[in-house]
């Protein structure tokens, strides 16, 4: 519930206006995606200079966007307790273009 949120407007989603670099692949990505990458990743972001939204956390939330692009889970905290817990539900749909330089676009608009 949005008052067991510590932090109110954090603890969602940053999602970046940044795609991978071109030099990776789609085998090499959902390992680069990953906690110990995530300093190449920030790295990345600096070195291209990329802007982010972030997302607070809110009940019944939704947010959509293109998930090729960069995205994190943001810092959070709650209370303590089972009826206090943050849930994340991932939901996909459609199928990436399997075509050799394909890339979808890095907009990223805030609602």
């Amino acid at each position: 519930p949005d008052e067991a949120n510590l932090s109110p407007g954090r603890g969602g989603l940053v999602i970046y206006d940044k795609l991978p670099p071109d030099s990776l692949d789609l085998g090499t990505f959902g390992a680069w995606n990953n906690w110990e990458n995530e300093p190449s990743m920030k790295s990345y972001l600096s070195s291209e200079g990329g802007s982010s939204v972030r997302v607070g956390y809110g009940q019944n939330r939704c947010a959509m966007f293109n998930s090729a692009l960069l995205h994190e889970t943001d810092e959070f905290r709650f209370k303590e307790g089972y009826e206090n817990r943050r849930i994340n539900l991932t939901l996909l749909f459609g199928k990436k273009p399997v075509t050799e330089g394909w890339r979808p676009s890095g907009r990223v608009e805030e609602f």
